[in-house]
């Protein structure tokens, strides 16, 4: 089961401005009960950078493993302009962001738009 959203920040600085109802938590249980999992695709993918083995290890068509993949580099994309925009040049989480982006959008790129 998740921790609530107060549970999860309480730990953290308060010079974070953290707002628990802004806090993301996902729940692992089904609607019916069952249990939920969840799928590490766009891992598999920035590790191996196969689509076709991601394709087959995950169940997922081709078209919607790409549509996820486009979603997550846009998202990052979006994620390093943002913390850009509002962090001094050498903050690290910048850094991490901006890493993670060009690495995900230089395989991303080479893999897929052949």
């Amino acid at each position: 089961q998740p921790e609530s959203g107060p549970a999860l920040i309480h730990p953290a600085r308060p010079d974070l401005h953290l707002h628990a109802t802004l806090v993301p938590v996902l729940p692992l249980a089904s609607g019916d009960g069952g249990d939920e999992y969840l799928s590490s695709y766009p891992l598999d993918f920035y590790t191996h950078e196969q689509l076709h083995v991601v394709c087959n290890e995950s169940g997922m068509s081709s078209g919607a493993a790409w549509q996820g993949l486009r979603n997550l580099q846009l998202t990052l994309a979006s994620a390093h302009k943002a913390i850009a925009a509002m962090a001094p040049a050498d903050d690290a989480l910048l850094k991490a962001v901006g890493r993670l982006e060009t690495e995900f959008s230089a395989k991303f790129y080479a893999r897929l738009y052949k």
